[in-house]
């Protein structure tokens, strides 16, 4: 699959590329092989990028601390669902399912078409394709919230106001109580 530069698809293939990395050069702390099989499916120059190795291993680092912070919800949480919002090319749910939580990755159609073309959806898995902050997307969701939801997001609220998000917050905390919810944060200068 042909990725082309300076598109949001871009943008999706870069953590992609960190996770892919990692996984081949650090195998013993960060295994990710479904990364490693989705890159090779794509047509993307890489190397062009000349990116340096602290900005590539970042995205795993990531990746692997949203995959701890999911995996301890769900020793206390085993059938609880979990949300990615903004999930791009993430594969994080090969590596925290514990055989009985649900996962639901949502992005923006767009994104989601690409990610449908080349991630194989699991048993337990739904992709939803739309916008995390329009929360008409929560109603398609069929969560038994007793049994626990664990909301995670990276690389996505930096780019939105804080009062933006902060709306999606406080709407996630009155649907979900009880939920969690884990995600990165960046200084507007990391942003640039």
């Amino acid at each position: 699959m042909k990725i082309k530069k300076d598109t949001v698809q871009e943008t999706l293939v870069l953590p992609l590329y960190g996770r892919s990395y990692c996984s081949k050069k650090y195998p013993k702390i960060f295994h990710d092989p479904l990364s490693e099989e989705v890159q090779r499916k794509i047509d993307y120059d890489f190397e062009a990028l000349k990116l340096k190795e602290f900005q590539t291993v970042t995205w795993a680092v990531r990746q692997r601390m949203l995959n701890d912070r999911v995996k301890a919800y769900l020793e206390e949480h085993p059938y609880a669902t979990v949300i990615d919002l903004g999930c791009g090319l993430a594969t994080g749910f090969g590596a925290v399912d514990n055989g009985t939580c649900r996962w639901v990755n949502l992005d923006l159609p767009d994104t989601m078409e690409l990610r449908n073309q080349l991630i194989p959806t699991g048993e337990r898995e739904t992709n939803i394709a739309a916008d995390a902050f329009d929360v008409s997307w929560i109603d398609k969701l069929n969560i038994d919230v007793q049994k626990g939801v664990y909301i995670i997001s990276g690389g996505l609220f930096y780019y939105f106001k804080p009062e933006k998000v902060k709306r999606l917050f406080l709407t996630l905390h009155e649907r979900f109580p009880g939920g969690g919810i884990c995600f990165d944060a960046e200084s507007s200068y990391g942003v640039k």
